[in-house]
């Protein structure tokens, strides 16, 4: 096993819990989904295509998988999403359907902001995958939790900046 796969092993099951990366297939949608979140305010920032290249990227998927997002515009699924979620309801082993809406978030805050716009488009994905809003509405709650508490140690270990 080399060190890219290590890392990737390491870092699902710091995550999720997972004892294996899932299959490309299960992920390819997921990550299109996730992207179709984050265009929710009709926009598709550079910030957020790299949080999504990168989480992938760091999953130790393949150069073309990871070639595919590159190229692939949200736009072209954001009227047809309810397809796109049918078929990761067809290929998810196991349910994803909240990791789903927390890593929504995550991509859609990769540009500092959460606006209307993808609020509505994650609320619309939990909808189309029977995911409840009080329940989104606790998954963005744990989000901001993590964000802070991220903060707080950041700060904590570092008090005079960043020193990389």
């Amino acid at each position: 096993m080399d060190n890219q796969h290590k890392g990737a092993a390491w870092l699902i099951k710091e995550l999720w819990g997972f004892g294996q990366v899932p299959p490309e297939d299960n992920a390819l949608t997921y990550a299109k989904a996730i992207m179709v979140c984050a265009y929710g305010d009709g926009g598709f920032s550079p910030e957020e295509r790299a949080w999504v290249l990168g989480y992938f990227a760091a999953l130790d998927y393949s150069e073309a998988f990871l070639a595919v997002l590159e190229q692939y515009d949200p736009a072209d699924d954001a009227h047809k999403f309810a397809a796109l979620v049918d078929h990761l309801a067809l290929t998810a082993q196991p349910d994803t359907r909240l990791s789903l809406i927390y890593d929504g978030i995550r991509a859609a805050s990769a540009d500092k902001i959460i606006d209307a716009g993808e609020l509505a488009a994650i609320k619309r994905l939990a909808a189309l995958i029977d995911v409840s809003e009080e329940t989104v509405d606790d998954i963005i709650n744990a989000y901001i939790t993590e964000v802070n508490a991220k903060m707080a140690r950041i700060m904590l270990c570092f008090p005079s900046g960043m020193p990389f």
